[in-house]
Order: structure tokens, then sequence, then C-alpha cells
């Protein structure tokens, strides 16, 4: 009897261990995205290698769809980060920079038939945003093949800009491809802030003192408590249009006390924060270096 007990033990002990061991042993990780097909930039071939797609669930509000699916197929691999954020995403950045090149889809992934296509190439006259294009079908699926999960999207399509919209300082660009790829997702909410609890909160005494600063025309006061993106943003800015820009700053800095007053909620994402006045008007921030900047 007392050798069954130990032998039970024993057994018990071993499957605990079994146990532990899965525990502490990594997740799988996710297989890498594919891209495969023809996809070309003013008549030339750009070899897309990578793909990502990331899922923003938009509980702060501010996006054109409940979900938000952005699908990226790049030239080099970056990482998935890059398509963080709400509105203004990293990957633009980069091929502003000429860092990266390729393409991007945001959609809202319940209606696959209505896409904005970016195109992430640098753009042929300084200070120009990229090109985005609409594309939508009636009666007839956009694309070729279509499937979206949890943990992944898979699709094949073919577009081509149509020489009627053309604008000659824009880039064209025609592609066909086929991809797969894992979706990651937006951080979950590490806090949500409302009422005085926005109005007092770190990223609000960001946006407050930045205000200060540019309405009183401090423009280096105010520039320590941007990003490292806002301010390249900024130095475009000031090389196309000189001083009309520090003027156009002191007006905003003005209008950006204004609207604090009527703070209502402040999101927080890990290093990432959106201070919401409205859901038309809103401030990105970001932390770097352990502080709060603004990321305009």
């Amino acid at each position: 009897m007392a050798q069954a007990i130990r032998s039970g033990i024993r057994s018990r002990a071993w499957s605990c261990a079994l146990l532990l061991l899965a525990l502490a042993a990594p997740a799988p990780a996710l297989d890498a995205g594919t891209v495969k097909g023809k996809f070309e930039v003013d008549g030339k071939p750009v070899e897309l290698k990578y793909a990502y797609a990331y899922l923003h669930d938009n509980a702060e509000g501010i996006l054109r769809h409940p979900r938000e699916l952005r699908i990226l197929m790049t030239d080099r691999e970056v990482s998935p980060n890059v398509l963080r954020g709400g509105i203004f995403l990293p990957v633009e950045n980069l091929a502003m920079e000429d860092r990266v090149r390729g393409l991007m889809f945001i959609m809202d992934p319940s209606k696959p038939n209505a896409i904005v296509s970016v195109l992430l190439a640098r753009p042929k006259e300084e200070g120009s945003s990229l090109f985005r294009t609409n594309h939508f079908t009636e009666g007839k699926p956009l694309f070729k093949q279509w499937n979206f999960s949890k943990q992944r999207v898979m699709g094949e399509i073919e577009r081509s800009d149509d020489p009627s919209q053309l604008i000659p300082e824009r880039p064209t660009s025609s592609f066909a491809l086929e991809f797969s790829a894992p979706i990651f997702n937006e951080p979950a909410i590490t806090a949500d802030l409302k009422g005085p609890a926005a109005r007092t909160s770190p990223q609000a005494k960001v946006i407050a003192e930045t205000a200060r600063l540019l309405a009183a025309g401090n423009i280096d006061g105010a520039r320590k408590l941007q990003s490292v993106r806002a301010n390249k943003q900024f130095d475009v800015a000031v090389k196309l249009q000189g001083a009309e820009v520090l003027k156009q700053a002191k007006a905003g800095g003005a209008e950006m006390r204004k609207a604090l007053t009527r703070l209502q909620r402040v999101v927080v994402r890990g290093d990432r924060a959106v201070a919401m006045v409205s859901k038309n008007e809103w401030f990105d921030l970001v932390k770097e270096d352990g502080k709060w900047k603004m990321d305009f």
C-alpha cells in the first residue's frame, strides 16, 4: 500500500513537472508573412519580400472603421510596431524618408470590397504626403481570394492606377499580389482616464506646457516637449514655409490651450496615448526616454 502511495506521489510530481515545463516554454512563433507577385512604382519594379498585418480595436473611436485592419507589404524587414497607433503610423514616416518601400492596405476586415491603399514611396516633392487611393467594388469581390481570421489574413488582389486620375507630381503604381500575413494586435489599454482625471493627467500637463510655450513664441522650448518624429516634420515645414510656420505655431498654441479646457478622455496604451477633445479632435502622445512627448 505504501509503495502504491509513493508511486502515485511520484506520478503526480512528474505530471506537475511536465505541466510547469509546458507553461514555461515560449509560445510558438507566428509563421512569417509572405508576399509574391508584381509591384511597380512609376513603371519600375519593386520587389516586395515581407508581409505584416495589424488589427486596431478602435477603442478610442477616432478611426473610420469599428475595427481597422492594416496590411503591409515591404521591400525590407520592419517591426510590426510600425503599424501601431491611430491615424499617423510610423511606417509612413519611414516611407517619407525612403527607409522602406511598399504598399499598405487600410480597411474594415468585415468589408473587404472597400480599401484604401497607401503607396509607400517617397513623394517627388519634399513636404508632399504619401499617395492614397480608394479601391472599391459593387456586386463583385475586390479580392480574387480573401480569408481573414483572428490569427492570419490571406488575399490576392490586382489593381492599377486609373490614367484619367493621374496627378503629375504623384508617383504611379500597379500591383498583382498574393499575400499571407500573421495578425498582430494593438496593445491593450493600460489607462482610460475621463473628466477631471483626464484633465489632470501627465499627458494633459505636457499638452498644456507645449501650448503655453508655442503661444508665447518659445519654439525651442516647445521642441523639447515634442517627439523625434514631430520635430522632423516641423523642420521640413520650416524649410518649405519659413517664418509663416512660426506664426502658425504661435496661433496653434493658443488654439491648443482652448481645446485643452474641453479635454474629455485620455486613453493610454503603454508608451502611447491619445488625449481626446472630441471624436474629430485629439492629441497624440508618445513616451520617449521615459517622458511623455507631443507626437503631432
